[in-house]
C-alpha cells in the first residue's frame, strides 16, 4: 500500500503557516490566506476528473475544466467560468506536472512562454502564460516536490528546488497532505475525498488556488495510476 505517515493528528492547523508574505500575489492572483480555510471540490461528472466546482460553504471560488482533447490537461477559472486563470498539465510519458499562470509571471519581466503546450495555444493564442512551478511525482515513493520557477537567462524561468512535499497518506483512506521541505517539514494543507468530492483544508499564509489545482491533479493519478490511459475516457 505505501505511503506517509499521517501529520494531521499531531497537527493544530490554525497554528501551521504556509510562510507566503502577506500580500504576495498568487498563481491566481489571489494573495495568500490569512488564516485557516476549508474547501471542497465538487466533481460534476462521474467520468471527468477535471471537472470540479471549488466552493467555500456556498460560495464559488474557482473552478476547473478540461483545457483539450489531451488526457490530463485542465484549466482553473475564476467564479465566473470565463476568466482563465492557471493552467496544468502532464504529457502522459512525463512524471512532471507543469503549472503556469495566464495572470501572475512568476517573477518580473518573465517572457510568456510561446512553445510550451501547442494544442493549448492552438486553442486560445490570446491567451498568453507564464511556467509558475513543476509538480515532480514520484509514484514508488508516493510523494511529489513542488518546485517554483526563478529567473534564468531565457527569461521564460526555471524549476528551482523543493519548496513543499505532496504526500500520499498510508492508510486505506485515500489521504494526501502537504507539508515543508527540510528538517522542519510542517503540515501546511491536507485533503481526502468525500464520496467524489475533494474536502480541503489549507493553513494561513498558503496559496489556496494552487493547492486546490495540486488536489485535482492527484485526483487524476488517483484513476491513472493503475490504469494510464484511463484519462482518454475522461473528456
Amino acid at each position: 500500500m505505501g505511503g506517509h505517515q499521517s501529520r494531521i493528528e499531531e497537527t493544530n492547523i490554525d497554528e501551521s503557516d504556509g510562510r507566503m508574505a502577506p500580500g504576495t500575489k498568487c498563481v491566481a492572483a489571489n494573495t495568500p490566506t490569512t488564516g485557516t480555510r476549508e474547501v471542497t471540490l465538487h466533481r460534476l461528472e462521474h467520468l471527468n476528473n477535471r471537472k470540479y466546482d471549488i466552493k467555500m460553504g456556498d460560495e464559488m471560488i474557482c473552478m476547473t475544466r478540461q483545457a483539450t482533447l489531451d488526457i490530463e490537461t485542465f484549466d482553473l477559472f475564476g467564479p465566473d467560468g470565463k476568466t482563465k486563470l492557471v493552467l496544468c498539465h502532464k504529457a502522459v510519458a512525463e512524471k512532471i506536472w507543469h503549472i503556469a499562470s495566464y495572470v501572475t509571471p512568476a517573477f518580473e519581466g518573465q517572457k510568456v512562454d510561446k512553445e510550451m503546450y501547442d494544442i493549448e495555444l492552438k486553442t486560445d493564442n490570446k491567451k498568453p502564460f507564464y511556467k509558475s512551478y513543476e509538480l515532480v511525482w514520484n509514484h514508488s515513493r508516493k510523494v511529489g516536490e513542488l518546485c517554483p520557477v526563478f529567473k534564468d537567462d531565457s527569461g521564460l524561468g526555471k524549476a528551482g528546488d523543493p519548496i513543499y512535499e505532496i504526500q500520499k497518506i498510508k492508510g486505506i483512506k485515500e489521504r494526501y497532505q502537504i507539508c515543508h521541505v527540510g528538517e522542519d517539514a510542517s503540515l501546511v494543507a491536507h485533503w481526502h475525498w468525500k464520496g467524489q468530492n475533494i474536502e480541503l483544508i489549507v493553513a494561513k499564509g498558503s496559496d489556496l488556488a494552487l493547492y486546490s489545482v495540486i488536489a485535482v491533479i492527484c485526483g487524476i493519478m488517483k484513476e491513472t495510476e493503475g490504469f494510464p490511459y484511463f484519462g482518454l475516457f475522461t473528456n
